[in-house]
């Protein structure tokens, strides 16, 4: 089956663009509850992964080590946008480290707010580490090599400790193994796992269930999980999609971006995981389907539905604001089709 049509663009009566792609829910047994396009497709799940590999971070009792509030959490699990308030919770992360930014893996970068960007580039502020959308979790990673006494240079590299450690989360979470010969490369330069959707939608829910057997781990997702629904704005950045599908459901829904078109929802009332992959990349059509989802199964109300409206279909605006078509769940391929009765709802 593949990918399936999930989300047309609109411009005026006709149908402009067409995103196919795959959605899988499940709980925390890992079973589908529903599905749309092929559940075993295999893709990276990318920055969907960072609370995951926040878990290191907090399960070894390096984050009480050094103090980090739940804020620090949040901004372990972002795909930030640089604004000042992250960018000032880095800065003081690295110096209780009393790390450099070069101590970062990843690379320089600019805030990816515009303002922002042009107020640094204008007053000849050079591209620094600290503005990459993953320093959080780079700042997580080295906090972890801190407290266990590791190396912290090559904590990139798939042989280095603190990756086997995540290699270890994602094999006793996602139910299968990871093979360091067998990972790419991520944006951010860390080693990049990939699982199939089921299995990623399996992982998601146990997570959001706080679910495991090894000692200190449900506690350490139960925090990031309450880290993330308290600063929703850490995530991403203030206004986001992210932040406003988590204070619009008053917590129900966390969700976190992956690049190349995934996302993944937590639904811990629930004890559900939602895994969404867009499969040409492009990140415009995923939280319109998302919504949808969340729509189809009753996971959100008719007053949520409708303050997140402007989410499930999206604006196409032209260059004097006027409104000239929207992005829609496919209407010929319904966004989920319900395999098994919802528990918990």
């Amino acid at each position: 089956m593949g990918y399936v049509p999930i989300a047309e663009v609109r411009r005026g009566s006709a149908v402009e663009s067409l995103h196919f792609g795959a959605v899988v829910v499940a709980d925390a047994d890992g079973a589908p509850v529903a599905v749309t396009g092929d559940p075993d497709l295999v893709t990276y799940p990318r920055s969907s992964l960072k609370p995951f590999q926040a878990l290191p971070l907090v399960e070894s009792g390096a984050a009480d080590a050094f103090g980090l509030t739940p804020q620090f959490l949040a901004l372990a699990c972002a795909s930030h946008r640089a604004e000042p308030f992250q960018v000032a919770l880095v800065r003081e992360w690295l110096a209780r480290l009393e790390l450099e930014p070069d101590a970062l893996a990843c690379g320089p970068d600019y805030p990816r707010g515009s303002d922002d960007r042009d107020r640094l580039v204008w007053g000849g502020v050079p591209a620094s580490r600290v503005f990459h959308n993953c320093s959080g979790k780079h700042s997580g990673l080295l906090t972890y090599c801190r407290h266990q006494g590791i190396p912290t240079a090559g904590y990139e590299q798939s042989d280095h400790p603190a990756q086997a450690a995540m290699r270890e989360i994602f094999t006793e979470i996602a139910g299968c193994g990871v093979k360091a010969d067998e990972l790419g490369v991520d944006g951010c330069n860390l080693p990049a796992p990939t699982f199939s959707l089921r299995q990623m939608a399996g992982a998601l829910a146990r997570f959001a269930s706080a679910r495991s057997s090894h000692p200190g781990r449900s506690d350490a997702m139960a925090r990031l999980l309450d880290a993330m629904r308290s600063h929703p704005d850490h995530i991403s950045g203030r206004g986001q999609p992210v932040q406003r599908l988590c204070e619009a459901t008053e917590g129900r829904v966390l969700a976190k971006t992956g690049a190349e078109g995934f996302l993944a929802a937590w639904l811990p009332r629930d004890q559900l995981g939602i895994a969404i992959k867009i499969a040409d990349g492009a990140p415009r059509a995923r939280f319109a389907v998302l919504i949808e989802t969340l729509v189809q199964l009753d996971l959100v109300s008719a007053a949520q539905a409708e303050a997140l409206d402007d989410l499930r279909r999206p604006a196409i605006v032209n260059s004097i604001g006027r409104t000239v078509g929207r992005i829609a769940p496919c209407p010929r391929c319904q966004p989920v089709r319900t395999i098994l009765p919802l528990t918990g709802s």
